[in-house]
């Protein structure tokens, strides 16, 4: 996450030494003002909710689904009861996400491709839009027209660089993969559909039993799905009650938790210090050494205030 900072710093910096060089460029400085600077998070968040929205608008004319819409404190889900507007309280999802259910009738990658070149395109075609109409106006339209202009160029060129944040893939780097035929983006996109199902409230026990099948045997070069599809995979057998599958999940978990970024594995130490709390479970992990070490390894970090509270 810090490289992707400093990566998208740099950029941004090169961007706006150059923009100011450009007759365009010149025109917002002369035009622009202080009392501008108030309309930059708006603006930014706006950028950011065409962009996820292009994705989205990819994969649905390629026969998805919408799932989830995530910009900044905004959160939209689909659920049996329709789409369900919500406010999204994750630090790590306020850059924005969209996922989508593809239609299993069809062939999956293009589908896919149709869902991650959608959001740089709509964000280039909104930075060519807000360019040539803020260069017809005149005042505070074309101020505001220009930042909208200039950040969503930004939001179209750092993530077309092909590298990973995170442990997310950026669009660039995701196409490489569609192109190579890889399967990290159709991994991504089995974890994104159950945690999509997640929030729109589906119980874990009623999670697609053929997706969390894929997810248990997921075999990735990445260890961040490996763990995240294993966890998810833990719920689903746990909400359930299916003790043996719980316990071989959690026993794996606990031996690769590591590789988990710091900051974010407390999470998963908290699940596996509620599971050996849970009688029910059955865990033969479940001493007061074992519970006390997973409680202790679980502070701090993103986690969940509620579920932190279970312990």
């Amino acid at each position: 996450l810090l490289g992707s900072m400093v990566i998208g710093a740099t950029i941004g910096g090169l961007a706006v030494g150059l923009f100011g060089r450009l007759p365009i460029g010149e025109r917002f400085i002369k035009l622009a003002s202080q009392s501008d600077l108030i309309f930059i998070l708006p603006i930014l968040v706006l950028v950011i909710f065409v962009h996820e929205l292009g994705h989205l608008a990819g994969g649905i004319l390629r026969g998805m689904s919408l799932l989830l819409l995530v910009v900044g404190p905004f959160q939209w889900t689909r659920g049996v009861s329709g789409i369900r507007f919500g406010w999204n309280l994750n630090p790590g999802m306020m850059g924005g996400l969209a996922a989508a259910t593809p239609d299993r009738q069809r062939p999956l990658l293009p589908q896919l491709l149709g869902l991650v070149l959608g959001g740089p395109l709509a964000s280039l075609f909104l930075a060519i839009g807000s360019f040539l109409l803020g260069d017809r106006l005149d005042g505070r339209p074309a101020v505001l027209l220009l930042m909208t202009g200039l950040f969503s160029l930004a939001i179209f060129l750092v993530p077309a660089l092909p590298f990973r944040a995170g442990g997310m893939q950026t669009d660039g780097w995701q196409l490489i993969e569609i192109s190579r035929g890889g399967d990290g983006v159709v991994e991504r996109q089995l974890i994104l559909e159950i945690m999509g199902a997640s929030l729109t409230g589906e119980r874990p026990r009623d999670w697609n039993t053929e997706t969390i099948d894929r997810l248990e045997n997921l075999v990735s070069r990445e260890p961040l799905r490996n763990i995240g599809a294993r966890t998810l995979a833990l719920y689903y057998h746990w909400d359930r009650g299916e003790q043996a599958q719980v316990e071989s999940l959690a026993a794996w978990l606990n031996e690769h938790v590591a590789e988990y970024p710091a900051g974010f594995r407390q999470a998963i130490h908290v699940d596996l210090a509620l599971l050996a709390l849970d009688s029910e479970a059955g865990s033969e992990a479940g001493s007061p050494a074992v519970i006390e070490r997973h409680v202790a390894a679980a502070a701090g970090g993103m986690v969940e205030p509620a579920r932190r509270k279970l312990l």
